[in-house]
């Protein structure tokens, strides 16, 4: 099921993409949880309530953690200093930064599993 939006944004994401890292590498790794990330932003913006669930997300892991993560803080000053938009823009950031955040994002659940194994498939097929 689902409405065709993964893979057709999957499917862009990976054409934007013409010359990949070798698969497995620690590039290619970092390539595709950027797409994921890129993914995932877009579908915030398209459907902004989705913005709400990786609060949720970071607030359940402050409240199970103990010791609450660095990361976890980490992420809980960036949205409470950022926009919406700033913030995924800071999780779609194609830097050293944008590949440490991405590791311990709470954007998690955003993507349907078809939307995520979709856009993993397509690293898998090339």
């Amino acid at each position: 099921m689902g409405n065709g939006y993964g893979k057709r944004a999957s499917s862009e994401f990976m054409n934007a993409t013409k010359k990949r890292p070798p698969k497995r590498s620690h590039q290619w790794i970092d390539a595709r949880d950027l797409n994921m990330a890129r993914l995932i932003a877009e579908k915030i913006r398209r459907n902004p309530a989705l913005f709400q669930e990786a609060i949720k997300t970071l607030q359940h892991w402050k409240r199970i953690l103990r010791p609450i993560p660095k990361a976890v803080l980490e992420w809980e000053r960036i949205f409470r200093r950022n926009s919406k938009e700033e913030v995924l823009q800071i999780l779609t950031q194609d830097n050293d930064e944008g590949q440490r955040l991405r590791q311990s994002d709470p954007f998690c659940g955003i993507l349907t599993e078809e939307e995520r194994l979709r856009l993993l498939g397509c690293y898998e097929e090339e």
